[in-house]
């Protein structure tokens, strides 16, 4: 795997978290057990698009830096650790159900920060 590849992958993946969380927003409510309102609809979308924006950079940066993208390394291991800390408090704080999901979403960020990390500490 290539740091170029790995950036795609990770823009794709936030992409489609974002259409998720952001445009069936009864689902979020559903997912949580909470009952759905105005203010759970309003951070939904605001969560789903910031989730896109986040993708879309990802996704573009490859093409954007080139062979500099290794210098862009430290900002994306920042904004991971960002994204990986935010579902650890909230699960912490009993805010969201620790379930299959919550793992799977803590799983695969870890993996993402530990390869951005392995590949973009070799050059």
């Amino acid at each position: 795997m290539t740091l170029p590849t790995l950036f795609k992958a990770f823009g794709l993946i936030h992409i489609v978290m974002g259409l998720a969380f952001g445009i069936p927003t009864w689902m979020v409510s559903d997912m949580m057990g909470w009952e759905h309102g105005v203010g759970i609809a309003t951070m939904s979308e605001h969560w789903g698009s910031t989730l896109i924006i986040i993708g879309l950079f990802f996704f573009q940066m490859p093409s954007l830096l080139g062979d500099r993208l290794h210098e862009f390394t430290k900002l994306a291991l920042i904004a991971q650790i960002i994204l990986l800390a935010m579902p650890l408090y909230h699960a912490a704080i009993g805010a969201i159900p620790m379930d299959a999901m919550w793992y799977l979403l803590v799983i695969v960020s870890a993996g993402f920060l530990y390869f951005t990390y392995a590949l973009g500490t070799d050059a």
